[in-house]
Formats: structure tokens, sequence, C-alpha cells
């Protein structure tokens, strides 16, 4: 698993995220496709996660009301194009934290071109 991170320091707690495929096996998804990024990293992504809600799971139709710091956020391929499009309107006055969202949308980018959702799994 690889480490996301703006600010590294002595935290132990963050979110976990991975992509998957509709109907994929939990075992079938490789540990070294996960990110981890810490918490307080995290909230400079949050509020852009939590504009996306509710939504509806295209795969079950079931309302997603909220995020959940502490549980499993199934995120569909096409709400992440929302999130996306809000961090990258925002202006990062620190080349660092700008950097930081950079490789974090790209890292999505990445992975939601082959997948049917990014699921952010909270570890607090």
């Amino acid at each position: 698993m690889k480490i996301l991170s703006y600010k590294p320091g002595e935290e132990k707690y963050g979110f976990i995220l991975f992509s998957a495929k509709f109907g994929d096996r939990w075992d079938s998804i490789k540990e070294e496709d996960h990110i981890f990024i810490y918490s307080s990293d995290f909230e400079h992504i949050t509020e852009s996660v939590k504009s996306i809600y509710p939504f509806a799971d295209p795969e079950t139709k079931e309302i997603q009301e909220f995020f959940d710091v502490c549980g499993m956020n199934c995120i569909p391929a096409v709400e992440w194009n929302k999130i996306l499009i809000d961090l990258y309107k925002k202006e990062y006055k620190d080349i660092y934290l700008q950097r930081f969202i950079e490789n974090f949308c790209n890292w999505i980018m990445d992975k939601k071109s082959n997948s049917d959702e990014i699921m952010i799994w909270g570890t607090l």
C-alpha cells in the first residue's frame, strides 16, 4: 500500500482508497493498488467528497446519504468526476498542498479509468 501525504506526521489513522468493478470479489483486489491518506491530509479533500452526497448507487439504487469517516464509502466513477472538478477549481497557495491534490487527482483518474467505483474506507 502506498502512502500519499501532504504533511506526514505521527498519525495512525486515515483513509484507505481502492478501486473495483461492480461484482469484484473483495479478495481479488490487490493491496498494492491501495493508497493510504492520513486524516489531517484528507481534510483537504473531505469537503469535495462530502459535496456529492446524497447520491444513488448505480448498482444497488440505494441512496447514499452521507460520507462515513469510520466506514466504507463506495463512490461510483461518475461521482468522482464531480469531486475532481471541485478539487481542480480550488486555489492552493501552498505549492506542496497543490502537488498533493494533483497527485491525489491523478491517482483517482488512473484508477477510475478501469473501474466502476473507488472506495474510501475510514479507519478512524
